[in-house]
């Protein structure tokens, strides 16, 4: 939801945080993990590459591919509709939650690629 003052408000409700299961994250994962191979899978983090995925093409078909592998129909139903500013929020809950629930590692920032652009938040990177 956009508020009055331009602000973007969203929250899990918490009737479809039930749908997301570990056997649904880890389906997902798996979808997810078809998608690109320059990064092996064991090295894969937030910070080096679901981070990157979300509120992509790619995470939406994975997402819809996991739903229908395993007869989440409900949770789809949920997500399809969702306004570009709900479901880029929705993704970064879902890697935050995979996170909290070891389905993926965190990493660190400075495994990112892109840290070098940004390098007063990460302290300095050793890349440079």
């Amino acid at each position: 939801m956009i508020t009055d003052d331009g602000q973007i408000v969203y929250k899990i409700p918490e009737e479809v945080k039930t749908m997301l299961t570990v056997d649904f994250y880890v389906e997902f994962v798996k979808q997810l993990n078809k998608l690109h191979t320059e990064i092996k899978l064991e090295d894969r983090t937030y910070w080096n590459f679901y981070s990157w995925e979300e509120s992509t093409c790619g995470w939406a078909d994975a997402f819809k591919t996991a739903c229908l592998n395993l007869n989440k129909q409900d949770l789809l139903d949920y997500y399809e509709p969702l306004p570009w500013y709900d479901s880029d929020i929705f993704d970064n809950l879902l890697n935050l939650l995979m996170i909290k629930d070891g389905i993926i590692k965190e990493g660190i920032y400075e495994e990112d690629e892109y840290c070098e652009d940004d390098c007063d938040k990460c302290g300095g990177c050793p890349k440079q």
